[in-house]
């Protein structure tokens, strides 16, 4: 369905917001942000940001019964993953190297 709205959208962006942005989703695809430890102030920053299409988790541990909390440990007081379909990458330990990611993967 989308697709064969494409070329209208196209030529009438403002009338076809929500559409557009079904297409924009179905390309760059779902960000999957976990937050394992002290997450507080780190949330908020993030919540502030506008990540399109982005599902945060946030935990003080590893919770064992969801996937994207299971598993996730770090040696630091706070671990920011950038996951994908459940495949995380590595680590990072400040908001502004997750936004960095972000920005690497084109988001």
């Amino acid at each position: 369905m989308t697709k064969g709205l494409s070329s209208v959208a196209v030529k009438y962006p403002t009338s076809f917001g929500v559409w557009l942005a079904s297409l924009y989703q179905q390309l760059a695809g779902t960000n999957e942000i976990v937050l394992i430890g002290n997450f507080e102030r780190s949330l908020s920053e993030l919540l502030a940001q506008p990540l399109f299409h982005s599902v945060m988790m946030a935990a003080h541990q590893p919770d064992e019964s969801f996937p994207l909390l299971k598993d996730k440990t770090a040696d630091q007081e706070l671990a920011l993953f950038l996951c994908e379909n459940y495949a995380c990458q590595r680590p990072v330990f400040s908001v502004n190297d997750l936004l960095k990611q972000l920005n690497k993967d084109g988001l």
